[in-house]
């Protein structure tokens, strides 16, 4: 039987201590959207992971990677029991370094799309390392195939893992077919106008 050991988040209202008291308190996390012109994509507000300062570059493989090193640290993982798989899903990968390299000439290269590499620097014993990109279902997909992985006794310890930050691509594309624009996130709300992106 699979059991989940060890978590760590990191989400518009903070890390996983945050962002529980948050929700029990019925916080919202929406803001101002950053790093990229609202008016181009017609998108204003995002529920962006709170960080100060200019845009950094890898954001989410940056998450990714302080997420996992929490989380093998709560959870007591014995490495010295072989190789861990990681399975990490994401939506959009390091989407957002790629248009970056396209628009500004920041350095990009293709293979950090993947995230592999930065796992991988985490600790010699974890890999391989599987990206999972199916949309908004894929770390719900990487957390039952780690499931699948433990039940059938493929593996003894799996990380599974999801990382995404904004990328002017999807926020143009919920933006420009909006009739009106969102101002947060509403699913079972009859007016509802829309959706928004959270990292």
């Amino acid at each position: 039987m699979a059991v989940i050991a060890a978590s760590s988040v990191r989400t518009c209202l903070g890390d996983g201590q945050q962002t529980f008291a948050a929700l029990l308190e019925g916080r919202c996390g929406v803001g101002p959207l950053r790093y990229v012109d609202s008016s181009a994509v017609g998108v204003e507000y995002g529920y962006h992971v709170g960080e100060a300062g200019p845009e950094a570059s890898r954001r989410a493989s940056g998450w990714l990677a302080e997420c996992v090193r929490e989380a093998l640290a709560s959870a007591g993982v014995d490495a010295s029991a072989g190789r861990i798989p990681v399975l990490v899903g994401s939506g959009l990968r390091e989407l957002r370094g790629a248009e970056r390299w396209a628009i500004d000439a920041a350095d990009f290269s293709a293979r950090e799309l993947h995230m592999a590499d930065v796992v991988a620097a985490i600790s010699p014993a974890l890999g391989p390392v599987l990206t999972i990109s199916n949309a908004c279902s894929a770390a719900g997909s990487a957390l039952a195939l780690a499931q699948d992985l433990v039940d059938s006794g493929a593996a003894q310890v799996v990380v599974a893992a999801g990382a995404d930050a904004m990328t002017a691509t999807m926020l143009a594309m919920i933006g420009r077919v909006a009739e009106r624009p969102t101002t947060r996130v509403r699913p079972f709300d009859t007016d509802r106008t829309g959706v928004l992106l959270g990292e």
